[in-house]
């Protein structure tokens, strides 16, 4: 079983984004070999293969490793699917027993997983939900066991209101038994706002 990285240069831009490194070195290697098969420098043709395999190795290594931040991005596409079907088991089963939940600013007071669960279960009542549309998913590894999540929707509920964007962060942590849930959760802003009182 691939085994988390901690956050750095490696893990963001090789193992969550191969992709600009991947592409440059495939294309630099690409075209030298263009060049050096156009000028007839034959003996150039090693430093392009070697460019090559590098970025086939990036896309490669990508794909073998899962990082904090991948564990990250599938909990919380989990936890977006359960909100959506008004799953409220399933999504109370993604948060950790001490988890906790803010609005607003980092700054604010934090509530208890009770705060959570009341949430949750307004999914069913007046915050269920009709559409959803992921509008930003970023996902990135703090160390091994930890990843921070910026997740934007564009959301209209049941009842006929919205569309509403909201902007959430969560903190997901690996947990003893190997298992990734949510720790913390805080709904940043709703229409440009924090979130009113009689949003909560």
């Amino acid at each position: 079983m691939p085994i988390p990285l901690a956050a750095g240069f490696f893990t963001l831009y090789i193992l969550e984004n191969p992709y600009p490194m991947g592409l440059v070195l495939l294309g630099f290697g690409g075209g030298w070999m263009w060049v050096a098969m156009r000028v007839g420098r034959r003996e150039r043709l090693p430093v392009a293969g070697v460019l090559m395999v590098a970025g086939a190795a990036v896309f490669g290594t990508a794909r073998l490793v899962v990082t904090s931040g991948e564990h990250a991005r599938e909990l919380t596409l989990a936890l977006v699917g359960a909100a959506v079907a008004a799953d409220i088991e399933r999504a109370g089963e993604l948060f950790a027993p001490d988890a906790t939940l803010a609005f607003g600013a980092a700054t604010n007071p934090r509530h208890s997983r009770a705060a959570i669960e009341r949430l949750i279960e307004e999914l069913d009542g007046r915050w269920r939900i009709e559409s959803n549309t992921i509008w930003k998913l970023d996902a990135h590894s703090r160390t091994r066991r930890t990843a921070r999540v910026e997740l934007s929707c564009v959301t209209t509920l049941v009842g006929g209101y919205g569309p509403h964007r909201t902007l959430w962060v969560l903190e997901i942590t690996r947990q003893p038994d190997g298992t990734w849930m949510v720790t913390h959760v805080r709904w940043a802003i709703i229409n440009g706002r924090p979130p009113a009182a009689g949003a909560r």
